[in-house]
């Protein structure tokens, strides 16, 4: 398995998070359980303990049977195959517990909802929400997460009809390899394009040109180190780049954005883009506007609406702006990621998990206003948005055909695959068509 850098510590965090009330605490309460039942369960724990895991799951059984309603073996149980990837099973189990066990049922109805959430159970989902709810328990941080669970059942159940029909096509082998690719960028002449392909643990930039109708072998970005050099954006022009750089020595925080300009024939050393931008916080995921004098950019910041929000930062004669929150029809309690402002510069487009949608982290569109402040976003529906985890995207000049990260993540945020495919947008999802012209 191919394990998470820092480049990907908000996801890291954001999985953490979700994966929290799956790793459920284990209070014995053997006063009232059978002891026969208890001595099996022990025995089981034992065998667990020394990797005889068929031996320990027959153990455990044995303890319910016992005891329909011992609730710590149903754990057990459930952790295990949780562990293996085996979903079904632990489905199945918690499913099991919720019909015997009495003590610390809620927990275990929540569990079992987010289970079958991010999975794309709705209904069963939906179910198991209402019945936590409805057992009033005193966790007002997990209620608050069991009622924004339910929205988003209630939201998929009635939006799975409303779907577009959707091709994905994937990017050619000379880009899609073995090796995990992801977070595209294109200038707005459509003919360059960067990504990031990470080996070894190790993530570079790959630019790849468009050449006789097709996406040449990607080339290994010169200014690339033995550090990572992940998310990033390619300006219009294709003479500048921003990315994320983490851990670097000349960084504020654990992860800033740096940028690098293509002149007199190369591009320059990579220099960190200053403390307007850049902070103790993390920064990452910028995003150029048309004329590169806007940037936008995830941050987990003091200030924002709640763990990662996006921020926009405007270019001045003397630097960069001080960044100003993007604002509620954007940022929420939840995460909001991977920004893109498309080249009308009214488009933008972003990841986020706080917003009613079909799974946990979705694609979003909004459009600014003309007050100047962005409308409250979009879902770009089903089956682009689906029960996992969506990438990041970037839209062309023509406003509708989207290169997109197409990703398999399992249970513990470990990428399974990720390649690069192209896709057209659904019309309500669509930019206003632009065109571009090269200067002298």
């Amino acid at each position: 398995m191919i394990l998470l850098n820092r480049n990907f510590f908000h996801q890291v965090a954001m999985v953490f998070r979700r994966l929290m009330p799956f790793v459920l605490v284990f209070n014995l309460a053997c006063g009232q359980t059978n002891p026969k039942a208890v001595k099996l369960f022990k025995d089981g724990q034992d065998l667990m303990n020394k990797k005889k895991t068929y031996q320990a799951v027959k153990s455990f059984e044995s303890a319910i049977a016992l005891d329909p309603g011992y609730r710590d073996a149903y754990l057990e149980l459930y952790q295990f195959y949780f562990n293996q990837g085996n979903m079904i099973k632990a489905m199945e189990t918690l499913q099991r517990a919720t019909h015997a066990v009495t003590i610390g049922k809620p927990s275990i109805l929540f569990s079992l909802g987010q289970l079958e959430l991010n999975h794309g159970m709705y209904a069963q989902a939906s179910v198991h929400f209402t019945d936590y709810l409805a057992l009033n328990t005193k966790d007002t941080l997990t209620r608050l997460k069991a009622r924004s669970y339910l929205a988003k059942t209630t939201f998929s159940l009635a939006n799975l009809q409303d779907s577009s029909s959707i091709q994905f096509a994937p990017l050619n082998a000379s880009i899609n390899t073995p090796a995990p690719e992801y977070l595209p960028s294109l200038d707005a002449a459509g003919t360059t394009l960067v990504f990031t392909r990470r080996t070894n643990n190790q993530e570079d930039l790959m630019i790849s040109r468009w050449n006789a109708g097709i996406w040449s072998p990607p080339l290994s970005w010169p200014k690339n180190s033995p550090k990572n050099e992940g998310a990033h954006v390619i300006s219009a022009d294709g003479k500048t780049i921003v990315f994320t750089g983490c851990d670097w020595e000349d960084s504020y925080g654990g992860c800033d954005l740096y940028i690098s300009e293509f002149i007199r024939d190369k591009w320059s050393n990579p220099r960190n883009i200053g403390t307007a931008i850049n902070s103790r916080s993390w920064e990452s995921q910028p995003s150029l506007s048309a004329n590169g004098r806007i940037l936008f950019f995830v941050s987990d910041r003091p200030g924002g609406s709640g763990g990662y929000d996006i921020w926009k930062s405007n270019k001045l004669l003397s630097g960069w702006s001080k960044p100003v929150n993007a604002g509620p029809g954007i940022n929420t309690s939840g995460d909001e990621f991977s920004p893109c402002l498309h080249a009308d510069g009214v488009t933008l487009y972003f990841r986020s998990e706080g917003k009613p949608g079909f799974g946990s982290q979705d694609l979003f569109f909004s459009q600014k206003t003309n007050k100047g402040t962005w409308a409250e976003a979009v879902n770009l529906g089903f089956p682009l948005n689906d029960h996992r985890d969506q990438g990041a995207m970037v839209v062309a000049l023509d406003g509708y055909t989207a290169f997109y990260t197409l990703q398999l993540i399992n249970q513990f945020n470990q990428i399974i695959t990720s390649d690069l495919v192209t896709f057209q947008l659904p019309a309500k999802a669509r930019a206003n068509a632009c065109r571009y012209i090269k200067g002298a």
